[in-house]
C-alpha cells in the first residue's frame, strides 16, 4: 500500500498545481506533498515502529506516508480515546516514537509534538522500495479495552484496489473528510484511495471532535463550501445531516456522487430519507480484521437493507448464521497473538445472503436477549427502530433481573428541547413500531459519555448493562 501510494504522489507530482489537499484552506500541490514526505523520512533514522496521536491534519498524513514508504510499523493512536486507553495502546505496541499534537503532549511526557513539515527543498527523484509497511490499529471493541489488529501492506492493497475500479474517481473529483485518520476505513478511502487516485482531500479536522461533543457543525454548509464529490459518515451524521434538510428547507449540493456509510447499522428508515432528499448514500459493511471493507453498496449494484455484495477476495460464507471470512486478505493476527492465513476467522456477525446475492447484518451473535416468554431477540432490532429518530443519539437494549426487555437511551439536543410529555409519546409511538413481545418495559436515559455505558466511540458496553440499571434516570415506566 505504501509504495504504491508514494509512487503516484511522485507521478501526480509532475502536475505542478494539482492540489493533493486543502488542510482548512491551504491548498498544498502533489508536489509539495512529494516534498513533504521526502523531508520527513529523515525523521525516522534508526526507528522501526512510530505512534501518531493526533486529528487531521496535513502534517499526519506526511508522518504516516513518509513512515509507511520506510518500511516502518504505524500505530495510529486515536486522539478521541481516554487517556488510560491511550496509555494502554502505547504500553502494548511499544512504539519507539510518539508523535503527538498539542492537547496530548501534556498527558504524555514522552511524546514529541508533531513537527513543523518543510513542503519545499528536497530531492525529487522516487526511489522505489521493496520494504513492506505493517499497521497495528487498535479498536476500542466493546469492553473499552483496546485490541491490535495487525494488518500486513498487501492486505490492505487489495482494498484500496477495489475500491478504485468501482467508484473510479478521477484527479477531478474532491473527497471531504469528516471523520479521524485514525480510523482504518478513513484513511484507505480520504488518503490511499484519494492520493492514487490524483483526487484533492478536503481536511475539517473539528468536525469529529464537536460530534463527539454534541456540538454539530452545519453539514449543508461545509457541503457548499467544498462542492466534495465524495465523503465518509456514520449514521449520527446522517441523522443529524436529515434534520438540517428538512429545517432548512434545502437541498442537496449537486456535486455529490458518493457517500459511504458506515460503523454501525443504519436503520432503514433513515435510508429511505437520504433517497428522498437526494443523497447517493450506500452502506457498506467491515471490520479492521478484514483490512476494513468486506461488503458494500454502489450505483447501480445496491439494495436497500443490504450492505452490498461480499468483495470476492474475502471468501465469505455463512456457518449456522455467522459470517466467517477466510483467505489472504485478512489480518495477520492480534498483537502478541499471530494467526495463519489458513484460518478460517469467525466475525461473531449474524448474516444472511437473499437471493441476489446481497448480504445483510442480523446483529452479533453473543448480543442474543432471551425474554421471560423464551423469545431470542437481537438488541440491534429494538436500538435501530429508536435510533433511526433524531431524539436518539445511541441506545441499548438489555434484558433486566426480571427477564424483561428495557432500553437505555442517549437524548439528542433535538428531544431535550421538545415539551417533556411530547417527548413520551413519541417515544411511546416507537415501541409500537415493534411486536409485543419486544417492546421495552422500561425506557432510561443516561448520558452518551458515560464510559460504563458506551465506549470512546459510542459502542454500546453491553456486558452488565442490567446491573447499572439503578444508576439511570427512568423516562417511561411502563412503554405501551
Amino acid at each position: 500500500m505504501s509504495q504504491k501510494t508514494i509512487q503516484l504522489i511522485y507521478q501526480w507530482a509532475s502536475h505542478d498545481e494539482l492540489v493533493a489537499i486543502e488542510d482548512q484552506g491551504k491548498p498544498i500541490t502533489y508536489s509539495q506533498l512529494w516534498h513533504g514526505i521526502q523531508n520527513a523520512v529523515s525523521l525516522f533514522d534508526g526507528v522501526t515502529k512510530i505512534g501518531i496521536m493526533s486529528s487531521n491534519t496535513s502534517e499526519y498524513i506526511v508522518l504516516l506516508l513518509a513512515a509507511l514508504y520506510r518500511g516502518m510499523t504505524v500505530v495510529p493512536i486515536p486522539h478521541f480515546f481516554s487517556n488510560a486507553q491511550k496509555a494502554e495502546i502505547i504500553r502494548l505496541s511499544e512504539p519507539e516514537i510518539i508523535f503527538a499534537c498539542e492537547q496530548s503532549i501534556k498527558d504524555f511526557a514522552d511524546a514529541k509534538p508533531i513537527p513543523k513539515i518543510n513542503f519545499i527543498d528536497s530531492k525529487k527523484e522516487f526511489n522505489s522500495s521493496t520494504l513492506t509497511s505493517k499497521k497495528i490499529i487498535f479498536t476500542s471493541g466493546t469492553t473499552g479495552s483496546p485490541k491490535g489488529v495487525c494488518l500486513l501492506e498487501s492486505a490492505q492493497e487489495k482494498n484500496i484496489s477495489h475500491l478504485l475500479d468501482v467508484l473510479k474517481p478521477s484527479n477531478k473529483k474532491r473527497y471531504l473528510s469528516l471523520l479521524p485518520f485514525s480510523m482504518l476505513l478513513e484513511e484507505i478511502c480520504a488518503l490511499h484511495m484519494v492520493f492514487q487516485s490524483g483526487s484533492t482531500l478536503i481536511i475539517e479536522k473539528d468536525f469529529f471532535d464537536c460530534l463527539l461533543k454534541k456540538q454539530y457543525s452545519s453539514i449543508i454548509e461545509l457541503l457548499e463550501k467544498h462542492s466534495p464529490n465524495y465523503l465518509m459518515i456514520v449514521p449520527d451524521i446522517l441523522k443529524f445531516w436529515l434534520f438540517e434538510l428538512e429545517i432548512r428547507k434545502s437541498k442537496v449540493t449537486s456535486s455529490l456522487e458518493f457517500v459511504a456509510i458506515g460503523g454501525g447499522k443504519t436503520p432503514i428508515s433513515i435510508l429511505e430519507q437520504a433517497q428522498n432528499f437526494g443523497i447517493p448514500v450506500f452502506e457498506g459493511y467491515g471490520l479492521s480484521e478484514a483490512s476494513s471493507v468486506v461488503s458494500f453498496n454502489f450505483q447501480g449494484s445496491s439494495k436497500l437493507g443490504s450492505v452490498g455484495k461480499p468483495f470476492q477476495y474475502h471468501n465469505l460464507e455463512i456457518i449456522d448464521g455467522e459470517i466467517v471470512l477466510h483467505g489472504d486478505s485478512l489480518f495477520s493476527g492480534y498483537l502478541n497473538d499471530p494467526r495463519s492465513q489458513d484460518d478460517l476467522f469467525f466475525t461473531g456477525d449474524l448474516g444472511r445472503f437473499d437471493g441476489d446475492g446481497f448480504l445483510f447484518i442480523d446483529g452479533r451473535k453473543d448480543n442474543i436477549l432471551v425474554t421471560g416468554t423464551g423469545r431470542n431477540i437481537s438488541p440491534e432490532w429494538i436500538e435501530n427502530i429508536f435510533n433511526a429518530s433524531i431524539m436518539i443519539t445511541k441506545s441499548i437494549a438489555f434484558i433486566n433481573n426480571a427477564s424483561e426487555v428495557n432500553l437505555l437511551v442517549v437524548l439528542s439536543p433535538v428531544a431535550e428541547s421538545i415539551e417533556h410529555d411530547d417527548l413520551l409519546q413519541r417515544l411511546d409511538k416507537l415501541s409500537l413500531e415493534l411486536p409485543f413481545y419486544a417492546r421495552p418495559n422500561k425506557i432510561f436515559t443516561t448520558e452518551g459519555i458515560n464510559r460504563d455505558c458506551f465506549s470512546e466511540n459510542g459502542k454500546p458496553k453491553r456486558k452488565n448493562i442490567s446491573m447499572l440499571e439503578g444508576t439511570f434516570k427512568l423516562l417511561i415506566g411502563e412503554a405501551v
